[in-house]
């Protein structure tokens, strides 16, 4: 039997009344072209009625291979990338079209959309908007099956919004195919900011307007006002849009201009009502379940694949006075569970975003979820033990004198931490903070210049000598990162942090470099970054894969650091003058 031309895909889950006032329609006006379509549901209900309905109902469309009826586990909540990208392992026609439960379609545009297709020898892509934002025809998309298998839609977006918007907009950046639009009004001169996106990435798409048959609207059109009328709607489609538009944008201007759009909406919307309300939708995991507002002493860190030094960082914490530990787990290989089986640690995973793009979103929203206001937390990443100053005994006595001086933060230095001998330190997973125990230290030196690098003068200014000093990174691979770093941080509502923690703002006011230096600068964070270029038990080449993940500058810094064991001047560093033993 021939493969169809078109696959209608309905996901339902708790819609029993939309399926059944649509499929006998559906159904009806599909069969004339029982040739050259088919119908196909994915049901996520937990119950049986709507099976059972629909093979009592409609047995000889199911035998006649015009409709096609699936029973899928529940999701744990309504979501539309996750429930339309379920037809991959089932269709097998030349094109996808998305329809949801509440939709009809009619057979003027079944025979439409067919001559489309033809007309275009399946180079093609169509959009059947009508052109009215919330009349529910918006997410009606048909485009060939191989995009959709190849790119789908993004799981990592909230439940609602945008979806099919960035289905279309992948299109347009890996085809050259027609877009196919009902009239005049399409995505693109209807939204700012698909228009913007266009734009930016220097795009020419061969928009085609067309006569895409009469419709029939939805069940349930939500009006034109939705998104501006409810909270989540409105939460939904910003942050899905901005990710969406990131997340398909192919230029370096792109991407870096919606993430900074997606970033803003980010820090407006952490403390927001509706989230902490649905931690679920942003959040799922072990942790969830345990965790509840506290004022105790805790840390919150970003984590994936971090097996080899997790117990090592845990337990340094602990024996500073850290009483919870607050894990995002980016999805491990091995969960952290696993790894940290205390009852002090709580594990959640984001189920929106990226690293990249809501590291601090995932972290900051946490703390509107279970920091007690003005208490203290520290954020740092698991390569980063945190040596409080040494005239104190553990956290609780640092952070009551931070209290007594009215600061709401302290300051530290990110201190590189390496073996004596590069080339044969024998670094394990075992003793990789007895054998690291030396960094850099060196006198200030203006001649190269150092303290007029962009990166040093906004985190140190008139201080940078204390960065040239520890900073080893410049010294034998001529790269440059901000070596402040603020882990120690009092929460407010009004607090945010950067995407590195080199930065924090109250009430949208940064610091001065003078409100920043007020303590010194007598706090240090030994970083053991180079660890994972020296241990024999790591893997290195999968280590790099991961470097996308990380900003432009840092990613191409990584990459140069990744080969300190055959960097030739690297190999110097066992007789460097300048080879300080932390311990001494």
């Amino acid at each position: 039997m021939k493969n169809k031309v078109i696959s209608y895909c309905v996901p339902v889950m708790n819609r029993t009344d939309d399926i059944k006032n649509t499929l006998k329609w559906n159904v009806s006006v599909l069969s004339k072209f029982k040739n050259d379509v088919e119908l196909i549901i994915n049901n996520y209900d937990k119950d049986n009625e709507v099976e059972k309905w629909v093979k009592k109902d409609f047995s000889k469309e199911i035998k006649s291979g015009l409709l096609r009826f699936n029973k899928l586990e529940p999701l744990p909540y309504w979501h539309f990338c996750w429930a339309k990208n379920s037809f991959k392992g089932v269709i097998n026609s030349k094109f996808y079209s998305s329809l949801d439960g509440d939709n009809f379609i009619t057979e003027a545009e079944v025979a439409k959309t067919l001559e489309r297709i033809k007309e275009h020898d399946g180079k093609c892509f169509l959009h059947h908007w009508s052109g009215e934002w919330g009349d529910g025809t918006s997410g009606r998309v048909t485009i060939p099956t191989a995009l959709y298998k190849e790119h789908g839609y993004i799981n990592e977006l909230l439940p609602r919004q945008f979806d099919e918007i960035s289905l279309l907009l992948k299109c347009i950046t890996s085809t050259d195919f027609s877009f196919i639009s009902r009239g005049s009004r399409n995505i693109i001169n209807s939204s700012k900011e698909v228009s913007e996106f266009v734009e930016r990435n220097e795009l020419s798409p061969k928009i085609v307007i067309s006569d895409l048959g009469e419709q029939k609207l939805p069940l349930n059109p939500r009006g034109s006002d939705y998104v501006q009328k409810d909270d989540s709607m409105n939460i939904f489609h910003n942050l899905n849009m901005y990710y969406a538009l990131y997340n398909v944008s192919e230029s370096d201007n792109a991407k870096g201009y919606f993430q900074a759009k997606l970033a803003k909406k980010q820090e407006e919307f952490c403390e927001h009502d509706f989230i902490k309300k649905n931690s679920k939708v942003f959040f799922h995991g072990t942790g969830l379940s345990t965790l509840k507002k506290e004022s105790i002493s805790t840390v919150y860190t970003v984590a994936k694949n971090e097996d080899m030094m997790l117990k090592a960082w845990y337990e340094h914490y602990k024996s500073i006075g850290i009483e919870r530990f607050i894990i995002i787990d980016d999805h491990s290989d091995v969960q952290i569970e696993k790894t940290l089986e205390y009852s002090d640690v709580h594990v959640v995973r984001p189920r929106f975003g990226s690293f990249k793009t809501s590291k601090v979103f995932w972290i900051r929203t946490l703390m509107g979820l279970f920091q007690e206001e003005g208490s203290w937390l520290l954020t740092v990443d698991v390569d980063e033990f945190l040596d409080l100053p040494t005239s104190h005994n553990d956290f609780s006595d640092y952070v009551k004198n931070l209290d007594a001086g009215g600061h709401k933060f302290a300051l530290a230095l990110l201190l590189e931490m390496l073996p004596k001998d590069l080339q044969n330190g024998n670094v394990t997973s075992n003793n990789f903070t007895e054998v690291m125990e030396h960094h850099l230290y060196r006198p200030e030196n203006s001649s190269y210049n150092y303290q007029n690098h962009r990166s040093v003068k906004w985190a140190f200014g008139k201080y940078w000598p204390y960065s040239f000093a520890i900073d080893f990174r410049f010294r034998y691979f001529g790269t440059v990162d901000s070596l402040r770093k603020i882990p120690l941080v009092k929460y407010s509502k009004s607090l945010y942090l950067n995407q590195g923690f080199h930065a924090v703002t109250y009430k949208g006011t940064e610091p001065t470099l003078d409100e920043y230096f007020s303590q010194g600068a007598n706090m240090y964070l030994r970083h053991y970054k180079f660890f994972k270029f020296l241990c024999n038990e790591f893997d290195v080449d999968k280590y790099r894969s991961t470097f996308a993940k990380y900003h432009d500058r840092t990613k191409v810094n990584l990459t140069k650091i990744s080969n300190i064991k055959s960097n030739i001047y690297c190999k110097s560093w066992v007789y460097s003058p300048f080879s300080k033993n932390y311990n001494t």
